[in-house]
Parts: C-alpha cells; structure tokens; sequence
C-alpha cells in the first residue's frame, strides 16, 4: 500500500518531511515535525549543554588568574644535605638568598656553588641547579618587577659551568644596538 502523500504533487505537500515521524529502535526520535528535520532534539539540547558548560569552566579557569612560579628549594636542598662541606656552605647560602625573595645573592651562591664542587658534583646535584637556575629565570618571566639583568647573567653563568661551555654576555649595549641603515650611508 503505497502512502497517500507520496502520490500527491509537490504543490500540495506542506513540506519535505514535515508531517513525517520516524522513530528508530534507539529511545529518540530522529525527525519530529517542530524542529529541524535532520538533527534530533536531544542532540541539540546536549550540544547547547555541553556548550554551556565548557564555556563556564573556561569562564571560571580564567578568573583566578595566570599561577605564578615559586622558587621550590626542596630538591636542591636534598640533592646537597650530604654533600661536601666545601659545596654545601655556598648551597645554603643561596637557598637562604632565595627564601627571602633575593634572586642575585641567590644566584651568585648557585654559581659559588657550582664552582666550589666543579668535579665534586654528582648528577642528581647538577640536575637540582640546572633545575632551581631555570626556576629562577621562570620567576623573573613571569613577574617583571624581578627581571634584572644581573640575575640573568648569573643564571647563564652558573648554565655555562655546568655545561661545559663558555658564558655568553646577557643583555646589549646601546652602541650594539643601531637601526638598520641603507648601503652608502
């Protein structure tokens, strides 16, 4: 039996599937004739939701701020608890340094320390200053009111030691600097 609508012209037809209702085996209705034919209901209504709720997270992710890095001296501290007296003196001292907000004195110790242990120092104890220097260049990043150059060279200092290679100068001076110019002036 062929249905009724299907031999009727186009003109009297009120419009492509409007009037039809097809249901599957699943528990929603694929078209239903007060809603766009071809997306469900209920998918519409989970994808606004879910919408929703990623926007509000992302909302309140965002209100809190961007995480400041902090100088975490634990695993420099234990790296250097058992190490020789003559690297550990200039270890506490640049933990101290740092404790109290003071990234140069803190730096220069790293790099005192670096030199006092240049053949002394075991992996887990050069791993923990490449770790805190890096620390310290992320906090002055971060936070432009520690950005100093004189940290930074340390830091790099204190990188050249432990690399094995020579420190580079940070920073510019003004001489170095000149915009570029036309050949022949």
């Amino acid at each position: 039996m062929r249905d009724a609508h299907a031999s009727a012209p186009a003109s009297t037809r009120k419009g492509f599937l409007q009037d039809f209702s097809f249901n599957h085996t699943s528990s929603h209705r694929i078209f239903r004739c007060d809603t766009h034919p071809l997306i469900p209901m209920k998918s519409a209504l989970h994808s606004l939701t879910a919408v929703f709720v990623t926007t509000l997270a992302l909302l309140l992710a965002g209100c809190g701020g961007t995480a400041k890095s902090k100088l975490d001296t634990t695993e420099f501290s234990s790296a250097f608890a058992t190490a020789d007296p003559a690297i550990k003196g200039p270890a506490e001292e640049s933990v101290k340094a740092l404790k109290a907000g003071k990234l140069f004195e803190g730096a220069t110790a790293l790099v005192a320390t670096a030199k006092a242990g240049a053949d002394k120092i075991s992996p887990e104890q050069k791993n923990a200053l490449i770790n805190l220097g890096s620390s310290i260049q992320m906090v002055m990043s971060e936070d432009g009111n520690k950005a100093d150059l004189k940290v930074y060279q340390a830091v790099e200092d204190l990188m050249s030691l432990l690399t094995d290679r020579e420190s580079s100068k940070v920073g510019t001076t003004p001489d170095r600097v000149r915009p570029p110019q036309a050949p022949g002036q």
